[in-house]
């Protein structure tokens, strides 16, 4: 008897650089805090943090200014201005994001956010994202991506196996993380990084459900 070989049944996003395009606005306030504390902050700076968790945008930040602080309370003051900008602003999604999002609802998928963000700002986009069942930030791991923990973590969450989730992600150590958790992974930003990903997009406007299932379904039979 043959056996029917797993169904998509959820996507798992990646938020910073997937979902929502923060880069242009972490890079502000980011220049905005070392220069509110004498010193300089560029965009080689801000290129340097991508992917990883905001530790090391805090400690970078030490690095090139006077601001004081611990990790914590140096995440939280990005956070807090982040949250701001986009409250006065709106959300920047990425093209086709909202639209996917709403699809992948109508066609009963459940949708899971993975990032390594935390924080107010994470908070306040959560709310623009009602379809989302949850969410794995950097507050529920203890080792960021990436470790696939905050993959292993959402799976969890979500009750689902490794070989029924797609991930979109657009960072290195994302895709990283999401294949070395086993799942089935689109690269968003037109790279791979060098790893075996289902598909790789510049961006998600040209994107169906069904495309996204065709995906899965090419992926499991190349494992």
């Amino acid at each position: 008897m043959s056996v029917r070989p797993p169904r998509l049944r959820a996507l798992a996003w990646d938020l910073d650089g997937t979902v929502v395009d923060s880069g242009p606005a972490w890079h502000a306030v980011e220049v905005e805090l070392a220069r509110a504390h004498g010193g300089t902050w560029h965009e080689s700076d801000s290129q340097a943090c991508i992917g990883h968790p905001l530790e090391v945008t805090a400690r970078r930040l030490r690095d090139r200014s006077t601001i004081r602080g611990t990790d914590t309370e140096i995440i939280r003051e990005l956070s807090a201005r982040l949250a701001q900008r986009f409250m006065r602003g709106g959300v920047p999604f990425r093209p086709g994001v909202p639209d996917l999002i709403e699809q992948a609802r109508l066609a009963g998928l459940t949708q899971v956010l993975v990032t390594s963000a935390s924080g107010s700002y994470v908070d306040a986009l959560q709310r623009h994202l009602p379809a989302f069942t949850g969410a794995i930030t950097g507050r529920e791991v203890g080792v960021p991506k990436p470790d696939p923990e905050a993959y292993r973590r959402a799976l969890d969450l979500i009750g689902e196996t490794p070989d029924s989730v797609l991930a979109l992600e657009d960072s290195a150590v994302g895709i990283a993380a999401a294949t070395s958790a086993g799942l089935c992974t689109l690269a968003c930003a037109g790279r791979a990084h060098g790893y075996a990903v289902a598909g790789v997009v510049t961006d998600l406007s040209s994107l169906r459900v069904e495309d996204l299932r065709d995906l899965h379904r090419r992926w499991l039979v190349r494992r």
